[in-house]
């Protein structure tokens, strides 16, 4: 393999590599061009692009330097992004060995430059109706590879921001196909590792916020009826209804506010189903909707999309009963005081309905216990379960079932008294029977 100079000559760093004469001198003419009088159009003309294609794609797959990489991904973006119609031009030049030349620089110790720029260039090319022309198990195969590589670097917890960024602007790139957006989804656990760029540790990385919520907002237009099911689905199992009303809450950049706006719309129209609107309303939106309502905004997209999403979402309270609303709420994990979790009248009339769906709601409380670290959801739920176990018959041998006990022990010695109140309030009713004699008693 050959090493080179980030300013050599191909024709230099090409020798002694599989690359002749004429193909290193193309790349020189076209790199000329690119970094002196930025016109490449008649290095582009029909019939030459095919030949510095495929001398681009033999320098990323035999040349190993970094800075040749660098340069040769400079050159391949330059012409993905030159015209619409450049990525099929580029696509039907991979032949055989269909994205090798670029997803090895995936699997061998590359820069991280390098990886970026050969993601943000796959990502277009996926999207061409002709990678349908190539060998359908070897594109498989090499797409898993590239998302692969990309999963890694969102789940990465030291990743830095500008890496973040460039590896959301690639899967955005991808997600552009319908196609792509339709097997990207197939996996409901294909959104939890984006969802959590949306949570309070990146609220003050904008960059990274906006082109996560971009990714969401490509995902939530309308496909097929079984396409707008996988994405419902997959948008519930990673929250992000819920995570979504927290950035409008805690965001206050525009761009990221008008495009989360576009998100939510999309997702509560139709097409979707009533269980992310729900979610929406569980979560709180209306309120949060409320209070962005109040601001003056210049953007009249934010203006529109805040004006459709109120009445999307009222319409739909219009439907629901109080308990609706209330396992909606706790269903999206965002526990608050609304008049519900207080109301005697409501635990009386609405506790059996917390047994349905093999203990769903109960178990959510169960789950917001052992894993939230709000002093307000955890005494909430403690509050609710307590509740639960005071108005239905069976509500202590069914809330043991839920192994909540040791949790609820451990919150009695919280920093926040308010949490500690409930927690002990809750401890007591599960385990002194006659618990309101008691308080009776006390009064």
């Amino acid at each position: 393999m050959v090493s080179a100079g980030s300013l050599a000559p191909w024709t230099v760093i090409s020798q002694g590599s599989p690359m002749d004469y004429h193909q290193a001198d193309i790349l020189d003419s076209f790199e000329w061009s690119m970094r002196h009088d930025g016109d490449v159009s008649s290095k582009l003309a029909s019939g030459k692009i095919e030949e510095l294609t495929s001398a681009l794609l033999l320098a990323l797959k035999e040349l190993d330097s970094i800075d040749s990489s660098k340069r040769a991904c400079a050159m391949l973006l330059k012409i993905l992004t030159f015209e619409r119609s450049m990525p099929d031009e580029v696509v039907a030049c991979l032949g055989e060995a269909g994205f090798e030349p670029l997803v090895r620089h995936f699997e061998k110790s590359s820069s991280v430059q390098v990886s970026c720029s050969i993601a943000n260039a796959m990502g277009m090319m996926l999207c061409s109706p002709k990678v349908a022309d190539l060998n359908p198990v070897l594109v498989e195969t090499q797409t898993k590879m590239f998302l692969s590589w990309l999963s890694s670097v969102v789940e990465s917890k030291g990743t830095p921001p500008t890496e973040l960024v460039a590896a959301l602007v690639a899967l955005g790139n991808y997600l552009r196909s319908s196609t792509n957006r339709a097997a990207f989804v197939k996996d409901k656990s294909s959104l939890l590792p984006i969802a959590r760029l949306l949570e309070k540790d990146y609220y003050a990385q904008v960059q990274v916020e906006y082109q996560t919520v971009f990714v969401f907002w490509l995902l939530s237009f309308a496909g097929s009826k079984e396409q707008n099911a996988a994405v419902e689905e997959a948008m519930n199992a990673a929250e992000v209804p819920r995570r979504m009303t927290s950035v409008l809450r805690e965001v206050t950049a525009e761009k990221v506010v008008r495009v989360t706006l576009a998100v939510l719309r999309n997702l509560a129209k139709d097409y979707f189903g009533d269980a992310l609107r729900r979610e929406m309303i569980g979560a709180g939106l209306v309120g949060a909707l409320e209070q962005l309502c109040l601001r003056r905004w210049n953007d009249q997209d934010i203006r529109d999309d805040l004006s459709e999403l109120v009445e999307l979402l009222q319409t739909e309270l219009q439907v629901m009963s109080t308990f609706d609303v209330y396992r909606g709420e706790v269903l999206s994990g965002a526990l608050s005081w609304t008049p519900a979790h207080k109301d005697e009248v409501f635990w009386r009339e609405n506790t059996e309905k917390l047994e349905r769906n093999n203990l769903e709601v109960l178990r959510c409380l169960a789950r917001s216990l052992h894993e939230s670290q709000d002093p307000v959801v955890l005494s909430v739920a403690c509050h609710d379960l307590g509740m639960f176990i005071k108005h239905h018959e069976r509500g202590r041998h069914i809330t043991q079932t839920l192994g909540v006990k040791p949790r609820l022990m451990e919150l009695m010695t919280a920093e926040d008294a308010e949490v500690r109140r409930q927690a002990l309030t809750c401890v007591q009713i599960l385990m002194i029977s006659h618990h309101d004699l008691m308080v009776s008693g006390q009064k």
